[in-house]
């Protein structure tokens, strides 16, 4: 096992000497200051805002319209409710317990007592 693992381990190091040696090899042929018959690869410049999009202000209802919506749909207490019965799971799929005999059906109902 343990020469299986030296010989993995001198193989890669082989591959990474070869590859890092023509990459030497090819920066050294095409960054020669001096010599003016080197190609170049010409610059490409990219501008950051290709994909800017400018600012679109965006309209806004009127405060009584808010509060007229949020009236016809019940209140604040709705949204309780909502936010109440989505984080309630059933008692056979958390523990397979179930609730106490007292325990509050709904948010309100533990202040009506």
């Amino acid at each position: 096992m343990r020469e299986l693992k030296a010989a993995f381990m001198l193989g890669l190091a082989l591959t990474i000497t070869s590859v890092m040696a023509e990459d030497s090899k090819e920066s050294a042929v095409s960054n020669e200051p001096l010599n003016a018959n080197v190609a170049i690869q010409p610059l490409r410049y990219e501008t950051p805002f290709v994909n800017y999009r400018s600012y679109q202000e965006t309209p806004v209802a009127s405060w009584r319209e808010a509060n007229d919506e949020v009236g016809r749909i019940g209140g604040w207490k709705v949204y309780a409710r909502e936010a109440y019965e989505g984080n309630k799971q059933p008692a056979s799929a958390t523990s397979g317990k179930s609730a106490p005999a007292d325990a509050p059906k709904s948010p309100g109902e533990a202040r009506a007592k």
